[in-house]
């Protein structure tokens, strides 16, 4: 399974307008919720059920949201979601060097201005 916490296909996100996505309990909530009834048939077949491939939002991310302190604490709330959900992996995609959501991307604006 793969899911992202963004449509990743808006071409333009004002990240003041997109960010009370992020800072509610309720949007890790609403996110996990589809895959309770998955992950309890995983639980009680003894298998593994992971969340591959997972972020803030595909494509690379969004610049200001992604890659900030808010994007971290919701990482934190979704990965506990997960676990409440059964799941037992969960991997947050990082992608390469030029994505907002890799903690360690080292384009020019990591340097300019504090994000996390």
């Amino acid at each position: 399974m793969a899911a992202f916490g963004g449509d990743g296909n808006t071409p333009a996100v004002v990240p003041q307008e997109a960010l009370a996505r992020y800072i509610t309990h309720s949007a890790a909530v609403n996110l996990v919720t589809p895959y309770h009834n998955s992950g309890r048939l995983a639980a009680a077949a003894g298998k593994p059920f992971i969340m591959f491939e997972t972020n803030t939002a595909s494509c690379g991310g969004f610049p200001g949201i992604s890659d900030s302190f808010t994007a971290a604490l919701w990482g934190v709330d979704y990965g506990m979601q997960m676990a409440w959900a059964n799941f037992t992996h969960g991997m947050l995609h990082v992608g390469g060097q030029n994505v907002v959501y890799n903690v360690s991307h080292t384009h020019s604006s990591l340097f300019s201005r504090r994000v996390y």
